[in-house]
């Protein structure tokens, strides 16, 4: 198993990698002023992953229009790497946020981290 963490004033980013999946935990507001520290380390971590990539969005209390560029960026990034990439576990702000702006239908979205493949 490998942890690594990353902390950014309105962020923190934890990743841990169990046999072929790579789990990144998101705390915090995904926003305006995260957004290029977190893009930063998903790109980072799919350079180190080996097939599946989930995000577990459990702890995002916030995210706004930057916030759901780095997904969709990190979307495009993880299929030119051959990689899989599921969200799981968002709050209900969020999960409407996904419905209103039509991303649920461009991303693997499970109700738990743990319901991922």
């Amino acid at each position: 198993m490998y942890t690594d963490t990353v902390a950014h004033p309105a962020i923190q980013v934890t990743s841990r990698r169990l046999a072929a999946r790579t789990v990144v935990a998101i705390e915090g507001e995904l926003d305006i002023a995260s957004a290029a520290a977190l893009r930063e380390k998903l790109f980072a971590e799919f350079r180190r992953a080996r097939a599946a990539v989930v995000l577990d969005l459990s702890g995002v209390s916030f995210c706004d229009a930057a916030g759901l560029s780095v997904l969709v960026a990190a979307r495009r990034r993880a299929r030119l790497l051959g990689l899989s990439l599921s969200l799981a576990a968002p709050r209900p702000s969020m999960s409407r946020l996904l419905q209103i702006t039509g991303l649920q239908r461009s991303f693997d979205v499970c109700p738990t981290a743990g319901a991922t493949a």
